[in-house]
């Protein structure tokens, strides 16, 4: 295999952790979600990622031709994008994390959709391909760090988790209102960056709160697939999720995870849960079980290699 420079944007620090698995040698530029770079305190840098001390709006021109690849992140990058194509013969790739936003019409989407700059147009889930109107796209899911988030005996399992940064402000996107009805009355831990939360490492976040959760919470209502929801998997913690077309597609309700369409149903199933130890313990070894099956970081890996390689799958 062929190691490649790929030029990318600082993103969501679990997801870059593990696309940094595929072996290649990857240099992060500043953006608007990450204007400091990487937050070490959710992860450690890989070895073979390097940060650019620049906003990728700022990126001289005179610099793409030192890269094979370009990894965009956001439909806002495209501009950044059409300047390296303009500027050197590097290959463009747009990864499209989440669904459009709920109170976007067709027109908006389909505007989007047509002004499309990328060689190749990778989706984390079908349907999240099929919500931004793109057929025969590339699909990849997410993984998680199997050193860091894997099962252990025991536990407590006596409260019920969510982690989210920038909960509040970034409500409408993460479902905060969702959450705040879903917990009232219930035990439980938030993880994030508020009044009140916890800020965590990721083995802290692996070791002392997936275990011992009877269950995690979902309310995401943008993200497809998040990847703390594939940490609590992967722990073997039940999740808890609000419905989406992703969401049925991967759990079977009340067989190996949860899926509520209101409220009412999330605390019924969470009141199910934290009355029961021994059923929490069988639904999260199913919900591991699911995880190695369809996000296991060889499929992963594997997939975004044939990606970077320009193989079709």
């Amino acid at each position: 295999m062929q190691k490649l420079k790929i030029l990318t944007t600082n993103v969501h620090e679990a997801w870059l952790t593990n696309i940094c698995k595929t072996g290649h040698d990857f240099y992060g530029l500043m953006s608007h979600e990450r204007p400091n770079g990487w937050k070490t305190i959710e992860r450690d840098c890989p070895h073979n990622w390097t940060e650019i001390d620049c906003m990728y709006e700022d990126f001289a021109d005179s610099e793409f031709r030192k890269y094979d690849i370009l990894l965009i992140n956001t439909p806002q990058q495209r501009v950044f994008a059409n300047r390296g194509k303009k500027h050197s013969c590097i290959r463009v790739i747009e990864m499209n994390h989440c669904f459009p936003c709920y109170d976007w019409d067709l027109t908006q989407i389909s505007w989007i959709r047509e002004n499309c700059i990328a060689n190749t147009h990778v989706f984390a889930t079908k349907e999240n391909a099929s919500a931004w109107m793109h057929d025969g796209a590339m699909i990849c899911g997410h993984t998680v760090d199997e050193s860091i988030f894997k099962p252990i005996d025991g536990g407590t399992r006596d409260y019920v988790l969510s982690v989210a940064y920038d909960f509040v402000e970034r409500g409408k996107i993460l479902g905060y209102d969702d959450w705040k009805q879903i917990v009232s009355g219930i035990k439980y831990i938030h993880i994030g960056n508020g009044e009140n939360e916890i800020i965590s490492t990721a083995n802290e976040l692996a070791n002392n709160y997936y275990f011992n959760a009877c269950a995690f919470i979902n309310t995401a209502i943008l993200s497809p697939i998040p990847t703390v929801m594939l940490e609590a998997m992967a722990c073997g913690c039940p999740v808890v999720s609000k419905d989406n077309s992703f969401i049925r597609s991967i759990f079977n309700n009340e067989e190996n995870g949860f899926i509520y369409n209101n409220v009412f149903q999330a605390k019924k199933y969470i009141e199910m849960l934290l009355a029961d130890r021994d059923y929490s313990s069988i639904i999260g070894s199913k919900s591991r079980e699911l995880y190695n099956e369809k996000f296991s970081t060889k499929l992963f890996v594997d997939k975004w290699n044939n990606i970077f390689e320009g193989e079709v799958f």
